[in-house]
C-alpha cells in the first residue's frame, strides 16, 4: 500500500522518502519541507501543524477508498467504461474536494470532450444518457429485436445467479 501512497502523492506534487528497515515507513515533503510520517497501515502522523498536511490526509483517505479500482491517468481511478468513454473519480488537491470526469469520445472525429462534476450521481447521469448505455424513452418505446430480448434474458440470469452467490469474507 505504500508504494501506490508513495505514487500518488507524487503526481499530486509532494514528495516522499520510505524509511525503515523493519517496519515500513513514509516521510512526507510539500517544497522540501516535512510535512509528517505515513505509518504502514496508512495513518498520517504530523510533524507539526504544517500548511498542507490536510490535503496528505485526504489524498490518503481518498486513496485508500478507491484502492481497489483500476489507474486511470494522472492520478485518477476509472468508475465505469463504455465503448471508449470513460468515467474517472480523483481528488483535486487545490480545491480539496473529489471530482468526477466524464470524457466522451466523439466517433467522427475521434476527439475527446470533457466535463467535470463534484457529483457522482450527476456524472454517471451525463456519462449514461450521452453514451447511449441506456436508450432514452424506455424499451416498449420499440419493438426489441431477438438479440436484445437474448442479451437482457442473459443479464437477468447473471444477475440471478451472482445474488445466489454466497458473499466472500
Amino acid at each position: 500500500m505504500l508504494e501506490q501512497i508513495v505514487s500518488y502523492l507524487k503526481k499530486l506534487g509532494y514528495t516522499a522518502e520510505e524509511q525503515g528497515s523493519i517496519e515500513k515507513y513514509l516521510i512526507v515533503f510539500q517544497k522540501g519541507k516535512p510535512l509528517g510520517f505515513i505509518l504502514s497501515d496508512g495513518t498520517l502522523r504530523l510533524v507539526s501543524d504544517v500548511e498542507g498536511a490536510d490535503g496528505v490526509r485526504d489524498a490518503i483517505r481518498f486513496l485508500q477508498e478507491n484502492r481497489d479500482l483500476r489507474p486511470a491517468g494522472n492520478g485518477e481511478f476509472l468508475l465505469a467504461s463504455y465503448r471508449q468513454n470513460q468515467v474517472t473519480v480523483y481528488y483535486d488537491v487545490r480545491d480539496r474536494i473529489v471530482r468526477y470526469s466524464v470524457c466522451l469520445v466523439d466517433t467522427d472525429t475521434g476527439e475527446v470532450r470533457r466535463e467535470v462534476f463534484e457529483s457522482k450521481d450527476t456524472a454517471m447521469g451525463r456519462f449514461a444518457a450521452e453514451t447511449g448505455m441506456f436508450p432514452s424513452g424506455g424499451l416498449s418505446a420499440r419493438k426489441q429485436s431477438l438479440s436484445e430480448r437474448l442479451r437482457e434474458k442473459l443479464l437477468r440470469y447473471l444477475l440471478s445467479r451472482s445474488k445466489q452467490q454466497p458473499e466472500r469474507p
